[in-house]
């Protein structure tokens, strides 16, 4: 099927800049018109049992011509991965689209040290993502200069990995940790989110994600990692 015989509509959260943001990227990058649907984040509760597996993002493919929803595809990697396919941008055979998952496994881990530390333990969490950071850049960088320190990740063209780096950076930013993505904490991976941020067809991408990584410091809003707690459905 053709992606001009099927349309897109993309399901998150409002404001936030999460876990979205590169499936949002890839179809600006690929130049693919999408719907987006938004929930409010306190009112969750109330679809979440409607929803595969109880969560979001998800992606509806439907049918151009009657509006029917063809699948829906949940968990981001997977949504990542299928848009990436989509407009050629997941690497160019199976070796590099499997650096491209691991790359991207290793970003949510460095995440963790920061989400999976309750906030009151402020001083914890900032040496776990400390440790965390270094650990990810000391073998980063190293994989890098292999790739010969080219502004990318895996071979010569932006990718998944490339959009995390640059997303990683935005969120130590935002959270007070910005000398830990430094580039003298950095240079290389700094290189790729340089590179990806002057990617034309992401400008108004970027625009928009400052907007909201203002908002969400703005409304006090709570982190995308964090969901509210999942609730069974009614028993009959």
């Amino acid at each position: 099927m053709s992606s001009q015989s099927v349309t897109y509509e993309l399901e998150y959260f409002k404001y936030l800049v999460g876990r979205a943001e590169v499936a949002r990227a890839l179809f600006a990058l690929g130049g693919i018109p999408y719907k987006l649907v938004e929930h409010i984040r306190n009112e969750w509760h109330k679809q979440r049992n409607d929803f595969p597996h109880g969560q979001v993002p998800i992606l509806n493919v439907k049918d151009a011509a009657t509006g029917n929803v063809i699948a829906t595809l949940s968990e981001s990697s997977a949504i990542e991965r299928y848009i990436a396919n989509l407009i050629g941008y997941h690497g160019n055979n199976a070796i590099e689209q499997a650096q491209i998952d691991a790359f991207r496994l290793q970003f949510f881990g460095a995440l963790y040290a920061y989400y999976w530390t309750p906030a009151e333990g402020k001083e914890q969490r900032a040496v776990g993502v400390k440790s965390a950071l270094e650990n990810l850049f000391f073998f980063h960088e190293r994989a890098l200069a292999k790739n010969g320190g080219n502004g990318h990740y895996v071979g010569d063209r932006i990718t998944i990995a490339d959009l995390l780096a640059t997303q990683l950076k935005q969120f130590a930013i935002r959270e007070g940790f910005a000398e830990l993505v430094s580039e003298e904490a950095a240079p290389l991976f700094n290189k790729v989110v340089e590179n990806t941020l002057a990617e034309p067809k992401l400008k108004a991408f970027y625009e928009d994600v400052k907007e909201r990584n203002e908002a969400q410091i703005t409304e006090n809003l709570p982190s995308y990692f964090c969901p509210p707690p999942f609730r069974l459905p009614a028993k009959n």
